[in-house]
Protein backbone atom coordinates (compact mmCIF):
# COMPACT_ATOMS: atom_id res chain seq x y z
CA UNK A 1 0.00 0.00 0.00
CA UNK A 2 3.18 2.53 0.55
CA UNK A 3 4.28 1.79 -2.82
CA UNK A 4 1.21 2.29 -3.88
CA UNK A 5 1.29 5.36 -2.42
CA UNK A 6 4.63 6.78 -3.26
CA UNK A 7 3.75 6.04 -6.73
CA UNK A 8 0.64 7.84 -6.88
CA UNK A 9 2.48 10.76 -5.69
CA UNK A 10 5.20 10.67 -8.40
CA UNK A 11 2.64 10.51 -10.84
CA UNK A 12 1.01 13.42 -9.48
CA UNK A 13 3.67 15.68 -9.70
CA UNK A 14 4.56 14.80 -13.20
CA UNK A 15 1.26 15.45 -14.53
CA UNK A 16 1.50 18.53 -13.10
CA UNK A 17 4.19 19.46 -15.51
CA UNK A 18 2.19 18.30 -18.37
CA UNK A 19 0.80 21.69 -19.28
CA UNK A 20 4.19 23.26 -19.89
CA UNK A 21 5.31 23.85 -15.90
CA UNK A 22 8.44 23.38 -13.96
CA UNK A 23 8.94 19.25 -13.14
CA UNK A 24 9.17 18.82 -9.17
CA UNK A 25 10.70 15.43 -9.17
CA UNK A 26 11.92 13.33 -5.64
CA UNK A 27 15.45 13.16 -5.73
CA UNK A 28 15.27 9.55 -6.48
CA UNK A 29 13.59 10.20 -9.92
CA UNK A 30 15.64 13.16 -11.00
CA UNK A 31 18.95 10.50 -12.70
CA UNK A 32 15.87 8.39 -14.29
CA UNK A 33 14.72 11.95 -15.37
CA UNK A 34 17.90 13.13 -16.96
CA UNK A 35 18.41 9.81 -18.52
CA UNK A 36 15.21 9.71 -20.11
CA UNK A 37 15.88 13.38 -21.53
CA UNK A 38 19.53 12.20 -22.93
CA UNK A 39 18.33 9.56 -24.53
CA UNK A 40 15.30 11.38 -26.01
CA UNK A 41 17.91 13.86 -27.77
CA UNK A 42 20.67 11.36 -27.97
CA UNK A 43 19.07 7.68 -29.14
CA UNK A 44 19.46 8.35 -32.74
CA UNK A 45 22.58 9.96 -32.64
CA UNK A 46 21.58 12.54 -34.60
CA UNK A 47 21.79 15.95 -32.46
CA UNK A 48 23.15 19.07 -31.63
CA UNK A 49 25.59 20.45 -29.25
CA UNK A 50 26.69 23.48 -28.45
CA UNK A 51 29.72 24.96 -26.23
CA UNK A 52 28.97 28.37 -24.90
CA UNK A 53 32.62 30.01 -23.62
CA UNK A 54 33.02 33.25 -20.88
CA UNK A 55 33.11 36.03 -23.74
CA UNK A 56 29.38 34.39 -25.10
CA UNK A 57 31.76 32.01 -28.59
CA UNK A 58 29.69 29.82 -29.44
CA UNK A 59 30.57 26.59 -31.02
CA UNK A 60 27.69 24.09 -32.43
CA UNK A 61 28.41 21.34 -33.38
CA UNK A 62 26.18 18.54 -35.37
CA UNK A 63 26.52 14.89 -34.16
CA UNK A 64 26.05 11.56 -36.44
CA UNK A 65 26.64 8.03 -36.43
CA UNK A 66 30.03 9.28 -37.78
CA UNK A 67 30.91 10.84 -35.30
CA UNK A 68 29.04 9.50 -32.20
CA UNK A 69 32.03 7.59 -30.93
CA UNK A 70 31.26 7.99 -27.37
CA UNK A 71 27.06 8.50 -27.17
CA UNK A 72 25.54 5.54 -26.98
CA UNK A 73 24.63 4.02 -23.70
CA UNK A 74 26.46 7.32 -21.66
CA UNK A 75 22.89 7.59 -19.91
CA UNK A 76 23.70 4.01 -17.77
CA UNK A 77 26.35 5.87 -15.64
CA UNK A 78 23.90 9.01 -14.86
CA UNK A 79 22.70 7.20 -11.13
CA UNK A 80 25.67 5.17 -10.96
CA UNK A 81 28.14 7.62 -10.89
CA UNK A 82 26.28 11.51 -9.33
CA UNK A 83 24.36 11.61 -6.70
CA UNK A 84 21.13 13.41 -7.34
CA UNK A 85 18.88 16.04 -5.50
CA UNK A 86 16.20 18.92 -6.16
CA UNK A 87 17.04 21.88 -7.33
CA UNK A 88 14.73 25.22 -8.85
CA UNK A 89 15.17 28.04 -11.67
CA UNK A 90 16.54 30.24 -8.88
CA UNK A 91 19.38 27.67 -8.50
CA UNK A 92 19.96 27.71 -12.39
CA UNK A 93 20.33 31.40 -12.82
CA UNK A 94 22.22 31.89 -10.03
CA UNK A 95 24.92 29.33 -11.58
CA UNK A 96 24.21 30.76 -14.87
CA UNK A 97 25.44 34.31 -13.59
CA UNK A 98 28.06 32.88 -11.37
CA UNK A 99 31.42 31.07 -12.07
CA UNK A 100 29.33 28.84 -14.62
CA UNK A 101 32.84 28.17 -16.93
CA UNK A 102 31.35 26.79 -20.32
CA UNK A 103 28.05 26.06 -21.13
CA UNK A 104 27.25 23.37 -22.93
CA UNK A 105 24.09 22.63 -24.41
CA UNK A 106 22.10 18.91 -25.81
CA UNK A 107 19.69 19.29 -28.29
CA UNK A 108 17.32 16.62 -30.25
CA UNK A 109 17.11 16.83 -33.64
CA UNK A 110 13.25 18.08 -33.63
CA UNK A 111 14.09 20.93 -31.23
CA UNK A 112 11.60 19.86 -28.23
CA UNK A 113 14.03 18.46 -25.97
CA UNK A 114 17.05 20.16 -24.30
CA UNK A 115 19.70 18.89 -21.75
CA UNK A 116 22.06 21.55 -20.49
CA UNK A 117 25.49 21.58 -18.02
CA UNK A 118 27.55 23.98 -17.01
CA UNK A 119 32.18 23.37 -16.24
CA UNK A 120 31.76 25.45 -13.22
CA UNK A 121 28.71 24.09 -11.45
CA UNK A 122 26.62 21.04 -10.86
CA UNK A 123 23.09 22.53 -11.32
CA UNK A 124 21.68 21.32 -14.67
CA UNK A 125 18.57 22.00 -16.77
CA UNK A 126 16.17 19.73 -18.39
CA UNK A 127 13.69 20.45 -20.79
CA UNK A 128 11.05 18.14 -23.15
CA UNK A 129 7.91 19.34 -24.70
CA UNK A 130 8.29 22.36 -22.75
CA UNK A 131 8.42 20.44 -19.14
CA UNK A 132 11.33 21.68 -17.28
CA UNK A 133 13.22 20.10 -14.95
CA UNK A 134 16.43 21.36 -12.59
CA UNK A 135 18.12 19.27 -10.57
CA UNK A 136 21.92 18.98 -8.93
CA UNK A 137 24.30 16.09 -10.19
CA UNK A 138 26.98 15.82 -7.56
CA UNK A 139 30.07 13.66 -8.66
CA UNK A 140 31.22 12.41 -5.15
CA UNK A 141 34.76 11.76 -7.00
CA UNK A 142 35.37 14.61 -8.28
CA UNK A 143 38.77 15.35 -8.40
CA UNK A 144 40.01 11.49 -8.89
CA UNK A 145 41.85 10.88 -12.55
CA UNK A 146 39.20 10.77 -15.03
CA UNK A 147 36.21 11.79 -12.54
CA UNK A 148 34.83 15.10 -13.13
CA UNK A 149 31.30 17.12 -13.16
CA UNK A 150 28.46 15.77 -15.76
CA UNK A 151 29.53 18.29 -17.97
CA UNK A 152 33.20 16.47 -18.17
CA UNK A 153 31.11 13.38 -19.34
CA UNK A 154 29.17 14.86 -21.90
CA UNK A 155 31.96 17.43 -23.38
CA UNK A 156 33.38 14.09 -24.43
CA UNK A 157 31.02 13.86 -27.14
CA UNK A 158 31.68 17.34 -28.11
CA UNK A 159 35.15 16.81 -28.08
CA UNK A 160 34.61 13.78 -30.59
CA UNK A 161 32.94 15.74 -33.12
CA UNK A 162 35.68 18.38 -32.61
CA UNK A 163 38.58 15.91 -33.91
CA UNK A 164 36.87 14.71 -36.45
CA UNK A 165 36.39 18.14 -37.75
CA UNK A 166 40.26 18.87 -37.46
CA UNK A 167 40.50 15.57 -39.24
CA UNK A 168 37.72 16.30 -41.98
CA UNK A 169 40.19 17.79 -44.61
CA UNK A 170 40.71 17.35 -48.35
CA UNK A 171 43.17 17.78 -51.38
CA UNK A 172 42.76 18.71 -54.97
CA UNK A 173 42.11 15.66 -56.80
CA UNK A 174 43.64 16.35 -59.74
CA UNK A 175 47.10 15.87 -57.89
CA UNK A 176 48.53 12.60 -59.12
CA UNK A 177 51.45 12.78 -56.93
CA UNK A 178 50.67 11.62 -53.80
CA UNK A 179 53.06 12.74 -51.50
CA UNK A 180 52.22 16.28 -52.37
CA UNK A 181 48.88 15.91 -51.65
CA UNK A 182 49.76 13.62 -48.40
CA UNK A 183 51.22 17.22 -47.98
CA UNK A 184 48.67 19.22 -48.38
CA UNK A 185 46.20 17.41 -46.52
CA UNK A 186 49.23 17.17 -43.26
CA UNK A 187 49.08 21.02 -43.77
CA UNK A 188 45.13 21.71 -43.32
CA UNK A 189 45.23 18.72 -40.16
CA UNK A 190 48.05 21.11 -38.56
CA UNK A 191 46.20 24.24 -39.63
CA UNK A 192 43.03 22.86 -37.95
CA UNK A 193 44.39 21.48 -34.65
CA UNK A 194 45.52 25.52 -34.67
CA UNK A 195 42.09 26.62 -34.58
CA UNK A 196 40.67 24.53 -32.07
CA UNK A 197 38.15 26.04 -29.86
CA UNK A 198 39.68 27.01 -26.66
CA UNK A 199 37.19 24.67 -24.15
CA UNK A 200 38.74 22.29 -25.90
CA UNK A 201 40.75 20.74 -23.02
CA UNK A 202 43.48 19.05 -25.76
CA UNK A 203 44.06 22.49 -27.90
CA UNK A 204 47.72 22.35 -27.97
CA UNK A 205 49.44 26.09 -28.48
CA UNK A 206 50.77 25.11 -31.61
CA UNK A 207 50.70 22.57 -34.67
CA UNK A 208 53.30 22.51 -37.49
CA UNK A 209 53.18 19.77 -40.45
CA UNK A 210 55.97 17.63 -40.28
CA UNK A 211 57.62 15.26 -42.71
CA UNK A 212 54.70 12.88 -44.61
CA UNK A 213 55.84 9.37 -46.66
CA UNK A 214 53.16 8.02 -48.58
CA UNK A 215 53.89 3.86 -48.24
CA UNK A 216 51.10 2.23 -49.97
CA UNK A 217 49.09 3.29 -53.30
CA UNK A 218 46.02 1.65 -55.08
CA UNK A 219 45.20 3.60 -58.48
CA UNK A 220 41.84 1.74 -59.36
CA UNK A 221 38.58 2.37 -58.21
CA UNK A 222 38.46 4.45 -55.77
CA UNK A 223 42.00 5.86 -56.01
CA UNK A 224 43.52 5.59 -52.42
CA UNK A 225 47.05 5.89 -51.09
CA UNK A 226 48.16 5.28 -47.27
CA UNK A 227 50.96 7.65 -45.62
CA UNK A 228 52.88 8.39 -42.47
CA UNK A 229 52.31 12.16 -40.89
CA UNK A 230 54.72 13.50 -37.97
CA UNK A 231 52.96 16.61 -36.81
CA UNK A 232 54.81 18.77 -34.23
CA UNK A 233 52.63 19.79 -31.21
CA UNK A 234 53.68 22.07 -28.49
CA UNK A 235 51.52 21.24 -25.31
CA UNK A 236 51.36 23.83 -22.48
CA UNK A 237 50.77 20.96 -19.76
CA UNK A 238 51.56 17.94 -21.24
CA UNK A 239 50.16 16.05 -17.82
CA UNK A 240 47.22 17.67 -17.86
CA UNK A 241 43.62 16.61 -18.55
CA UNK A 242 43.44 16.59 -22.13
CA UNK A 243 47.13 14.67 -22.26
CA UNK A 244 45.42 11.82 -22.92
CA UNK A 245 44.71 12.65 -26.25
CA UNK A 246 48.43 13.02 -27.16
CA UNK A 247 49.91 10.62 -24.89
CA UNK A 248 51.98 7.58 -26.08
CA UNK A 249 49.48 5.30 -26.84
CA UNK A 250 47.98 8.29 -29.29
CA UNK A 251 50.83 8.72 -31.42
CA UNK A 252 53.28 10.95 -29.20
CA UNK A 253 56.84 10.19 -29.47
CA UNK A 254 60.28 12.37 -28.98
CA UNK A 255 60.21 15.82 -28.03
CA UNK A 256 62.33 18.37 -29.88
CA UNK A 257 65.03 20.80 -27.78
CA UNK A 258 62.31 23.54 -28.75
CA UNK A 259 59.42 22.06 -26.77
CA UNK A 260 57.36 20.19 -29.89
CA UNK A 261 56.89 16.75 -29.71
CA UNK A 262 56.54 14.42 -32.48
CA UNK A 263 52.77 13.30 -32.59
CA UNK A 264 52.73 10.36 -35.75
CA UNK A 265 50.17 8.71 -37.43
CA UNK A 266 48.79 6.43 -40.38
CA UNK A 267 46.09 8.30 -42.52
CA UNK A 268 44.24 6.25 -45.10
CA UNK A 269 43.31 9.21 -47.64
CA UNK A 270 40.56 8.33 -50.86
CA UNK A 271 39.18 9.93 -53.20
CA UNK A 272 35.61 10.86 -52.53
CA UNK A 273 32.40 11.29 -54.56
CA UNK A 274 33.55 14.59 -55.88
CA UNK A 275 37.29 13.62 -57.21
CA UNK A 276 39.34 14.89 -54.21
CA UNK A 277 41.39 13.41 -51.62
CA UNK A 278 39.90 12.97 -48.00
CA UNK A 279 41.19 11.54 -44.92
CA UNK A 280 39.04 8.48 -45.02
CA UNK A 281 40.69 7.15 -41.33
CA UNK A 282 43.77 7.44 -39.41
CA UNK A 283 45.49 5.67 -36.28
CA UNK A 284 48.83 4.50 -34.83
CA UNK A 285 49.42 1.90 -37.34
CA UNK A 286 48.01 -0.91 -39.16
CA UNK A 287 46.80 1.11 -42.21
CA UNK A 288 47.01 -0.09 -46.02
CA UNK A 289 44.58 0.58 -49.08
CA UNK A 290 41.71 -1.40 -49.56
CA UNK A 291 41.33 -4.08 -52.58
CA UNK A 292 38.72 -4.90 -54.58
CA UNK A 293 37.80 -8.14 -52.90
CA UNK A 294 36.93 -8.81 -49.22
CA UNK A 295 39.39 -11.79 -48.41
CA UNK A 296 42.62 -11.57 -50.29
CA UNK A 297 42.86 -15.67 -49.45
CA UNK A 298 39.73 -16.07 -51.69
CA UNK A 299 40.30 -13.28 -54.42
CA UNK A 300 40.54 -15.07 -57.69
CA UNK A 301 44.29 -15.35 -59.08
CA UNK A 302 43.22 -13.18 -62.22
CA UNK A 303 41.98 -10.77 -59.66
CA UNK A 304 45.23 -10.66 -57.56
CA UNK A 305 47.33 -9.79 -60.37
CA UNK A 306 45.48 -6.96 -61.88
CA UNK A 307 45.26 -5.61 -58.36
CA UNK A 308 49.20 -5.99 -58.45
CA UNK A 309 49.65 -3.64 -61.51
CA UNK A 310 47.62 -1.64 -59.72
CA UNK A 311 49.10 -0.99 -56.57
CA UNK A 312 52.67 0.41 -55.19
CA UNK A 313 54.13 -0.11 -51.58
CA UNK A 314 53.89 -2.90 -49.38
CA UNK A 315 50.61 -3.93 -50.93
CA UNK A 316 52.72 -4.41 -54.37
CA UNK A 317 55.81 -5.13 -52.74
CA UNK A 318 54.42 -8.06 -49.87
CA UNK A 319 50.98 -8.31 -49.44
CA UNK A 320 49.49 -9.78 -52.65
CA UNK A 321 52.90 -11.81 -53.41
CA UNK A 322 52.27 -13.33 -49.84
CA UNK A 323 48.48 -13.98 -50.89
CA UNK A 324 49.33 -15.14 -54.63
CA UNK A 325 51.64 -17.61 -52.56
CA UNK A 326 48.77 -18.84 -51.15
CA UNK A 327 47.54 -20.69 -53.71
CA UNK A 328 48.28 -24.90 -54.22
CA UNK A 329 50.70 -25.77 -57.61
CA UNK A 330 47.08 -26.27 -59.66
CA UNK A 331 46.04 -22.67 -59.45
CA UNK A 332 49.53 -21.04 -59.66
CA UNK A 333 50.31 -23.24 -63.02
CA UNK A 334 47.62 -20.76 -65.35
CA UNK A 335 49.84 -17.64 -63.93
CA UNK A 336 51.59 -17.91 -66.88
CA UNK A 337 48.88 -17.38 -69.01
CA UNK A 338 48.22 -14.24 -67.10
CA UNK A 339 51.56 -13.11 -67.28
CA UNK A 340 51.41 -13.49 -71.77
CA UNK A 341 48.71 -10.51 -71.37
CA UNK A 342 51.54 -8.55 -69.88
CA UNK A 343 54.49 -6.28 -71.30
CA UNK A 344 57.67 -8.71 -70.55
CA UNK A 345 59.01 -6.05 -67.94
CA UNK A 346 55.37 -6.28 -66.07
CA UNK A 347 56.05 -10.24 -65.87
CA UNK A 348 59.57 -9.18 -64.48
CA UNK A 349 58.47 -7.10 -62.01
CA UNK A 350 55.62 -10.19 -60.72
CA UNK A 351 58.12 -12.68 -60.82
CA UNK A 352 60.57 -10.79 -59.10
CA UNK A 353 57.89 -9.62 -56.07
CA UNK A 354 57.39 -13.66 -55.73
CA UNK A 355 61.04 -14.35 -55.71
CA UNK A 356 61.54 -11.64 -53.09
CA UNK A 357 58.39 -12.46 -50.79
CA UNK A 358 59.73 -16.30 -50.89
CA UNK A 359 63.74 -15.63 -49.80
CA UNK A 360 63.33 -12.42 -47.54
CA UNK A 361 59.21 -11.69 -46.80
CA UNK A 362 57.04 -13.03 -44.30
CA UNK A 363 55.78 -16.40 -46.58
CA UNK A 364 55.86 -19.60 -44.63
CA UNK A 365 54.27 -22.45 -46.91
CA UNK A 366 55.32 -24.70 -49.42
CA UNK A 367 56.13 -23.26 -52.11
CA UNK A 368 60.12 -22.75 -52.98
CA UNK A 369 62.08 -20.93 -55.95
CA UNK A 370 63.07 -24.28 -57.56
CA UNK A 371 58.98 -25.52 -56.99
CA UNK A 372 57.72 -22.04 -57.95
CA UNK A 373 60.32 -22.13 -61.07
CA UNK A 374 58.02 -25.63 -62.18
CA UNK A 375 55.16 -23.93 -62.72
CA UNK A 376 56.49 -20.63 -64.62
CA UNK A 377 56.85 -21.87 -67.84
CA UNK A 378 59.04 -19.30 -70.18
CA UNK A 379 58.64 -16.71 -66.70
CA UNK A 380 61.44 -19.32 -64.36
CA UNK A 381 64.13 -17.37 -65.58
CA UNK A 382 62.73 -14.16 -64.39
CA UNK A 383 62.83 -15.79 -60.71
CA UNK A 384 66.33 -15.46 -60.41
Amino acid sequence: MKRLCTWMLILAILLTGCGGETWSLPAGALAERAAEVYTAIAGDLSFTVEVEEWDGTVTTLAITPENAWNVADREGYFAASYEWSAADAEDWRSQLEGERGYLLTMTSSDGKTTLQCCSGGDVIYLSQDGAETYARAVNPREGEPYEGKLYDALATIALDAVSAAVWDVTADGGETDPERAAAELAEQVAENYRNVPDWVVWKPLDAVAGETAVYDVYRGEPEQFCFDMDLLVLLEEPAASGSSYWNAGAGIQDQEPDGYWHWSHEVHAVKDKNGDWRCADRGTGGYQVDLPFERGEDARLEELVDAFYLTEGVTHDSLLPWYILQRPADSLRVLPQLLEKRADKEARQLCRALADELTGGLYEGDWTLESLRSVMGRYADYLE
